[in-house]
């Protein structure tokens, strides 16, 4: 009896492009059936990854016939900072597909370092299915959110790039929701950002509190990640060291209120977070510094607000649950620092998406159905 053969694309696929589609129909070409894992899913949105798992799913779709669809399944992974724990959630999310036996190719093109990653699976066969020269996510989400163009103009740019299907999508997304002048707005403050910083690499500091099992967060105001969560923080002061930017921060960020002295007896733990690609900002390292007070209750926690970076609104206080239950919407890696203090998490926009996927049912449809919203090392994984 013939095995069926699978095949995997990994990709962020922000924005989805022709040679994307190239590595795609590589893969159909390959085996029966084709898992495409589309990577720095269940986060939040930011400049390199605007776009979020339910809207790449359907972009990629979108470049697909219905022959090709009924071959397809989708599935997400996200950024854990940890190339043997990525891995190992890869290898689970395809395995969920296939028989036991069943043989996986990998379907890739070696570009740069960002491509090390098809070495990354033993047991897997692969394919270097190439790449087509001039195509760069990077540079097509610059013309779709950089340019002063209209949106109509943009779009006609970018239609030698990417496929009709992904111009339908794009053109009715930005008409349907603001996303797109959120995105466009964000992508520009990102460059001033860039313009006011350029310096190879700078120096932050992030208070983690917790009290009563639950944890601190504000949530961010301005242009970069606005309505998204995080822990307070920022840029390091000359002189200072991380914990001491961390404890600045924590009181020009809220109101907590908790005096410096008590804060260092409570100090936990403390942890460098230094991922090229934690931040779409630039090289940013960051101390993440875990304080945990004693002597209150859940009814007795302080009422916290936020300022300065910070919405002027109640901070939040919540727990792991609630942790899990926010993680599509960490600013940066901020999950990776609240996994830092609180242990291993699971988004709930994970746990849900992979439910409705029917992942590891037999007899599942081969492409998930829609799905809630939806994150691969932030390298450009599958991105020529």
């Amino acid at each position: 009896m013939l095995h069926r053969t699978t095949a995997v694309v990994i990709g962020r696929f922000q924005l989805p492009h022709r040679a994307h589609l190239r590595l795609i129909q590589a893969a159909l070409d390959t085996a029966d059936q084709v898992v495409i894992v589309i990577g720095s899913a269940w986060r939040s949105r930011n400049p390199k990854n605007p776009f979020v798992f339910e809207e790449r799913r359907a972009m990629l779709l979108g470049m697909l016939g219905p022959a090709q669809r009924a071959r397809v399944r989708f599935t997400g992974v996200r950024d854990v900072y940890d190339e043997a724990r990525w891995v190992a959630m890869v290898r689970a999310r395809v395995q969920a597909f296939c028989a036991p036996g069943e043989p996986v190719t990998l379907v890739g093109h070696r570009k740069d370092a960002s491509s090390d990653y098809l070495r990354r699976f033993p047991g897997w066969a692969c394919t270097d299915a190439g790449s087509v020269p001039d195509l760069d996510s990077t540079a097509l989400r610059a013309m779709l959110f950089g340019s002063n163009q209209p949106l109509a103009d943009r779009l006609e740019d970018l239609a030698r790039h990417v496929h009709e299907g992904v111009l339908q999508y794009l053109s009715a997304w930005a008409a349907a929701s603001g996303c797109f002048s959120e995105r466009a707005d964000e992508h520009r403050a990102n460059a001033a950002y860039q313009r006011k910083y350029p310096g190879p690499l700078y120096q932050t500091g992030d208070a983690i509190v917790e009290a009563a099992g639950h944890f601190l967060l504000i949530e961010r105001g301005g242009a970069l990640g606005h309505g998204t969560v995080a822990f307070p923080g920022g840029h390091q002061e000359p002189g200072e060291s991380g914990l001491d930017t961390a404890l600045r921060e924590l009181g020009e960020e809220t109101t907590l209120g908790v005096p410096r002295a008590v804060l260092q007896a409570a100090l936990v733990g403390t942890r460098s977070f230094g991922d090229p690609g934690r931040s779409p900002r630039g090289r940013i390292v960051t101390t993440a510094c875990h304080f945990r007070l004693t002597g209150l209750t859940a009814a007795t926690l302080p009422v916290v607000y936020g300022r300065d970076d910070a919405k002027n609104k109640p901070a939040l206080w919540v727990t792991r649950d609630g942790l899990e239950a926010l993680m599509h919407r960490f600013f940066d890696d901020h999950d990776a620092l609240a996994e830092f203090a609180a242990g291993p998490l699971q988004p709930l926009v994970e746990r849900q998406a992979l439910a409705s996927a029917g992942e590891g049912a037999p007899g599942a449809p081969l492409h998930a159905p829609h799905g809630p919203q939806s994150r691969v090392p932030n390298s450009d994984l599958g991105e020529p």
